[in-house]
């Protein structure tokens, strides 16, 4: 099957974009960059879905219900939940909505460290974006959205 020239200089862009934003975010908050490379592709997985839950307004996420949303046995969330507790990326609490459970959230630091990692991303885009006219920008959220959407 033969590519598409615009197919390889779309990959080329998007990686274009990913490298900056690794060379952004080393200058801007090595620690960050450091802590997190320090992370499993499990953990890494568990720590991007914890966020998209909280994000959702999921407040109370158990270990079960990220177990589902991840695909994976409870036992392999579990395994990474302890890790990321022990590198105090994660805390277990006491759910409000059921004594019996058990609740994931952040710890004080990595809130910290996702403040800042999202101070970072708003100053990037405020950058870039300013490059664009308010209907440049529009479009392009419309066209990053749609792709996002195709993405399962």
């Amino acid at each position: 099957m033969e590519k598409k020239p615009e197919c390889d200089r779309s990959w080329e862009l998007i990686f274009r974009i990913e490298d900056h934003l690794r060379e952004v975010f080393a200058e801007k908050c090595p620690e960050e960059v450091n802590f997190y490379a320090g992370l499993t592709l499990g953990q890494a997985r568990a720590v991007r879905c914890l966020q998209g839950l909280k994000r959702d307004g999921v407040n109370d996420v158990t270990l079960k219900m990220l177990a589902e949303k991840l695909n994976v046995s409870s036992a392999a969330a579990s395994e990474a939940v302890e890790s990321l507790v022990r590198k105090n990326v994660l805390v277990r609490q006491q759910s409000t909505s059921d004594r019996r459970a058990v609740k994931l959230d952040f710890s004080e630091e990595s809130n910290r460290r996702i403040e800042l990692a999202r101070e970072t991303l708003a100053e990037y885009w405020s950058d870039y974006a300013a490059s664009l006219s308010e209907d440049e920008r529009a479009k392009l959220f419309e066209l990053l959205s749609k792709i996002a959407g195709e993405i399962k």
